[in-house]
């Protein structure tokens, strides 16, 4: 799939020692980084959209739904109920 505005694809190369390189398909230009800067940037672009996210829906007087349920009774329902090892057997 084409990148962007340039229309070309991105060639991604994996090299030993935790490191990326990247081109545009049909350029000599070679861009490097470290695995973990890489990490680093997507998890801060990550926090950034979810802050924001957060701070459109307080605008909008929405409740803000986690994702972790806080207390047991409110997820009775849900796949976050603790499973039961030993049921009561009946004798």
């Amino acid at each position: 799939m084409p990148f962007g505005h340039y229309r070309k694809r991105m060639v991604v190369m994996l090299y030993p020692g935790d490191k990326i390189a990247m081109r545009l398909e049909k350029s000599r230009t070679w861009y490097w980084a470290e695995l973990d800067d890489v990490f680093r940037v997507l998890a801060q672009w990550h926090a950034n959209r979810e802050c924001q996210r957060r701070r459109e829906n307080a605008k909008r007087g929405a409740a803000v739904k986690s994702r972790w349920c806080r207390s047991p009774d409110a997820c009775a329902s849900s796949r976050f109920r603790q499973p039961t090892f030993f049921p009561s057997v009946a004798s």
